[in-house]
Formats: C-alpha cells, structure tokens, sequence
C-alpha cells in the first residue's frame, strides 16, 4: 500500500508542474521593477544575471486569468498583457523584450501583438 501511494504521489506531483507554462523574459535594458496586478494568476520576479545586472524577469504562471504585468526599465515602463490558459500561456508583445518558455526550451513562445 505504501508503494502504490508513493508512486501515485510521484505521478501527481509531475502532473502539476505540466498545468502552466512558464517564461524567462530577457530585456535590453536594466530592470528596476516587476509588478503583477495580481499575484494569484501571475507571478513575476526581477532575476540578477552572472554579469550583475537586472535584466531578466521570471514569470511563473499559477491559475488561469488575464492580468497586467508593468515592468520599469532604466529606459522606460512596459506593459504587458498575459493570459493564462491551461494548456498555454499568451503574451502581448514589446520591444526590448525577449521571451523564453522554461517548461520546454525547444517550444516557441506564444506572443500577440503590441
């Protein structure tokens, strides 16, 4: 009995982390702050590179919903729409970012236009 509920606890705990998509965001200029309007669908968090500087973002999706995400660079404010699904994870696009799905490198990110 104590093997089938620890291979049954395995299982589930892979099938969450497969629910959201998850994205590395890449800016050309050095981020001051990440905000999500709210932090139950999204979360967003400044990540310092190897080189020192503040230019990548993780987003770590939770529930599904649409929220606003307001990133202060030192050149200026970008606003970002997502929208998180199930099955996927939709971005409105901005120059000066780069988007990266973490859950599975080789797939390309789901952007909408400006």
């Amino acid at each position: 009995m104590k093997k089938i509920i620890l291979i049954l606890s395995i299982f589930l705990f892979q099938l969450q982390a497969l629910a959201f998509e998850d994205y590395i965001i890449t800016s050309d200029y050095n981020v001051i702050s990440v905000k999500s309007s709210d932090e139950n669908i999204v979360f967003v968090k400044p990540l310092y590179s190897i080189n020192n500087y503040k230019d990548t973002i993780l987003l770590k999706s939770k529930n599904a919903g649409k929220v606003i995400i307001t990133i202060e660079t030192s050149e200026k404010e970008k606003i970002l729409n997502v929208e998180v699904k199930n099955d996927e994870t939709f971005i409105s696009q901005s120059e000066g970012l780069n988007y990266y799905v973490l859950d599975i490198p080789s797939k390309k990110p789901v952007l909408r236009g400006e």
